[in-house]
């Protein structure tokens, strides 16, 4: 299965810079690679399974961008959520979107985790310097090499319409408005 992950990786030899921090460090992908295999095994470590969606509200940064990788090469559906959403409305999107799992900045847990008792969800943590639960269960990971990965291989195949066109898995939700002011999800390829 052809997705970004394997797009941006095609090419990146693994010592080619791929990013640079903010602090000024840069990160090669191997590096990518590294990353996003930690964050993957922890996410299925977690219980996400191939099409659940992970509802996503940290702030915008290198660890954003490896987790939102890391998501797409386990075969599940990112849901970003904005970081100046008021509890009611994280409420409302994490409702509308019945996430398997959240991710949220340590600060906001408690509020969040109130939030997903309804729903068959967890709550795990990530800010924008890599610190948090899901940080440390990403640590405890085995870091296989990114071809070894039994996620970059999902079970679920792709399935034809009845037209015989390939349908592809999603890769992130995002809302749009409808009329009347009500907003609602789609899913994006």
């Amino acid at each position: 299965m052809t997705n970004l992950f394997h797009i941006l990786t095609a090419n990146g030899a693994p010592a080619a810079p791929f990013l640079q921090r903010p602090n000024g460090a840069v990160d090669s992908y191997a590096d990518l690679q590294a990353h996003t295999a930690r964050y993957a095994h922890a996410l299925r470590a977690l219980g996400v399974r191939v099409g659940d969606r992970v509802a996503v509200q940290i702030e915008k940064s290198p660890e954003n961008l490896y987790l939102y990788l890391a998501v797409v090469r386990a075969g599940a559906v990112f849901l970003p959520l904005n970081t100046a959403y008021t509890l009611n409305e994280l409420d409302y999107f994490i409702g509308d979107a019945g996430p398997s799992l959240v991710v949220c900045d340590p600060a906001i847990e408690e509020d969040v985790a109130g939030l997903v008792d309804a729903l068959d969800a967890r709550v795990v943590t990530l800010d924008a310097n890599g610190e948090g639960s899901l940080a440390d269960i990403a640590a405890g990971t085995h870091l296989y090499r990114y071809f070894e990965l039994d996620i970059d291989r999902p079970s679920l195949p792709h399935v034809e319409d009845w037209y015989g066109r390939l349908r592809l898995r999603p890769a992130y939700t995002e809302h749009v408005m409808i009329p009347f002011g009500e907003m609602k999800g789609r899913l994006a390829y």
